[in-house]
């Protein structure tokens, strides 16, 4: 591991290690802003305590999210998807991982798929998701969209067809892999499929070549 999970300065390192993709996980703040952060509570990451769902942006960014994993990481904070968007640009394939939705309107997929629009990132942005209504409401506002489902369950409606050909994904730095001290080539940013469980529905892809 090299920096504290999905912080600026985590993209930053992975992108200078050679990665072409990082993940990264996005739920809304009390105040409906789209943010990085893995887990429902900021009480791992951060040393703050309590719900992202229920601190306002201001909030969360007065947190620390980086001592917890070295001194020398001070002072980061948890960056908005839009401040991920603006600083790394084009430059990385993104895997967003939406996380369960439970802003009042159920806002978190239209303002992620609004934010990949604002930022020109159509084919720089693979949507994924355990939650489907998340990844329903994103066909919904932009079927173009790719996306991958992460649950067992049946995918959402008016899905692409399976992809029958190989195609070649790039090196993906996520904080799974950033825990684990992993690092060259990840075969495919998205969880392997559980031993037994049938083939499920994959979104269409952007042509991605590995870098070496």
């Amino acid at each position: 591991a090299y920096a504290p999970e999905n912080t600026l300065i985590a993209f930053r390192r992975a992108l200078e290690l050679g990665a072409d993709g990082i993940e990264l996980d996005v739920t809304l703040s009390a105040d409906g802003v789209p943010v990085v952060i893995h887990d429902d509570r900021v009480d791992r990451t951060t040393d703050g305590s309590g719900r992202v769902a229920d601190l306002t942006l201001e909030q969360l960014q007065r947190l620390d999210a980086g001592r917890w994993f070295g001194a020398q990481f001070a002072g980061e904070r948890i960056p908005t998807l839009a401040e991920v968007f603006a600083e790394l640009r084009g430059r990385p394939v993104y895997n967003v991982e939406l996380k369960r939705d439970v802003s009042p309107r159920r806002e978190l997929a239209a303002k992620v798929a609004a934010l990949i629009r604002d930022h020109n990132l159509a084919q720089r942005v693979i949507v994924a998701s355990f939650f489907l209504d998340n990844l329903r409401r994103v066909r919904a506002l932009d079927a173009a969209l790719p996306w991958h489902s992460q649950s067992r369950s049946s995918p959402p409606p008016a899905a692409p067809p399976l992809l029958t050909q190989p195609v070649q994904l790039p090196r993906i730095a996520g904080p799974e892999r950033q825990e684990n001290g992993m690092g060259g080539e990840a075969p495919l940013p998205f969880p392997p499929r559980p031993k037994g469980e049938e083939p499920g529905v994959r979104p269409p892809l952007p042509s991605l070549a590995t870098a070496h």
